[in-house]
């Protein structure tokens, strides 16, 4: 572990958490109820596995898998999730039909076999099918450089089929339709596709990081502050996107 691991994924299915690393390139795997300075139980490392600059990691119990995207490479990873050690991905994306660009998270719905990817350079949202592999062009795409979105995070959530996208205020202080410093979430639907489709529901004023965690039991929606770590803004979906 280090300061700058930014992203967990908990599976609550196999009592495991996800770490990834981005200085050790690597992606370590902890008992659920770990504490202190305890050892991971399994750690993907290694030159074979293609893991550079690793600050992301989406997991599917269902399946068995654990997904990572590469900014650097413009990549997804997908590996077994029981898989340990200096060992190939099962399956790849990557290529010039992909349209990823400094992607820098990714998120997975086992259920309805989605994957989603937060496309930073291209400031857009890619949609793939979870079994996606090799060069393939994203089933649909949400946002683009003519809405001034950043976007650092995405979440799916199966239940209410929404795609959930919040957008940070320190970056938007650059101008586009977040200036003034004011930090948004923007939902679409499952099918929606295309830079011109707006959101369905557009939550104005936040100041957030773009930060942001989907409790699918609770259906609640954590968005953590900006200036402030200690403030989150918590919403339950089904008032919020009714």
């Amino acid at each position: 572990m280090s300061r700058t691991t930014h992203i967990i994924a908990v599976d609550t299915v196999h009592d495991e958490i996800v770490a990834a690393n981005p200085f050790a390139q690597a992606l370590l795997f902890f008992r659920g109820g770990a504490t202190g300075e305890e050892a991971p139980i399994r750690v993907i490392q290694g030159p074979r596995t293609m893991l550079g600059y690793t600050d992301n990691v989406g997991v599917d119990p269902q399946h068995n898998e654990v997904f990572v995207v590469q900014k650097w490479t413009n990549a997804i990873l997908v590996y077994d999730r029981e898989a340990r050690g200096d060992v190939a991905p099962k399956r790849i994306i990557h290529g010039p039909k992909t349209g990823l660009d400094s992607a820098r998270h990714v998120a997975v719905d086992p259920i309805n076999d989605l994957l989603a990817v937060a496309n930073r350079g291209a400031k857009n949202i890619l949609i793939f099918n979870r079994t996606d592999e090799g060069d393939v062009a994203p089933r649909a795409i949400l946002g683009g450089p003519k809405t001034g979105m950043t976007v650092h995070t995405v979440d799916l959530d199966p239940k209410t089929k929404n795609i959930i996208v919040p957008s940070g205020a320190r970056t938007g202080r650059s101008g586009g339709d977040e200036g003034g410093g004011a930090g948004f979430v923007r939902v679409w639907k499952y099918g929606d596709n295309g830079e011109e489709t707006p959101p369905r529901i557009l939550v104005k004023g936040l100041e957030t990081n773009g930060a942001m965690e989907l409790i699918p039991d609770t259906q609640d929606l954590w968005i953590v502050g900006g200036k402030r770590p200690d403030l989150f803004h918590v919403y339950h979906l089904p008032e919020l996107f009714r």
